[in-house]
């Protein structure tokens, strides 16, 4: 259960991030597009320690760059998994998520919208959150029986950022 619990707890604070993951994505792009050259070394100007080890600044500069691309990788798989998590869910389902954590909005203004009750809104997104966790960590449940089957198995790596 409290794997489960965990498991929900992550899909939330996705969903809570996406646009912060996408204004990341496109800082770091900025960052990675200012610093695409790299001049080639000249080793007069390289600093040596007193063990002899070398260090060069287009090595740390590359070494950067990599890191840089790693991120902007992980926050993309993120973004993608919660895209295509959120497209298997109905409308009502797919709406009420993102308006309750992707752009902030308030109960009172997501039941005025789709003309349902608070409550009503909160169930169905107590019940999305619990379909997207069997698709996103590939187990699904059958309530009649126990049975647990394998779902999607979408890569949740880039969740753990």
């Amino acid at each position: 259960m409290g794997t489960k619990i965990n498991q929900i707890g992550i899909i939330e604070e996705a969903l809570n991030n996406y646009n912060y993951y996408k204004k990341m994505i496109r800082a770091y792009n900025m960052l990675l597009q200012q610093n695409n050259t790299i001049k080639g070394i000249a080793y007069d100007s390289e600093k040596t320690k007193a063990t002899n080890k070398f260090h060069s600044d287009v090595e740390a500069r590359v070494l950067k760059k990599e890191e840089l691309q790693t991120r902007v990788q992980k926050l993309q798989n993120t973004i993608n998994n919660i895209d295509i998590a959120l497209s298997t869910l109905d409308n009502d389902s797919s709406t009420i998520l993102k308006k309750y954590y992707i752009e902030d909005e308030s109960w009172v203004a997501i039941s005025q919208d789709i003309h349902m009750s608070e409550r009503q809104c909160m169930r169905i997104r107590d019940h999305a959150i619990d379909k997207m966790q069997s698709l996103l960590f590939a187990q699904i449940e059958d309530k009649k029986t126990g049975n647990i089957q394998l779902g999607l198995d979408i890569k949740l790596d880039a969740f753990q950022i």
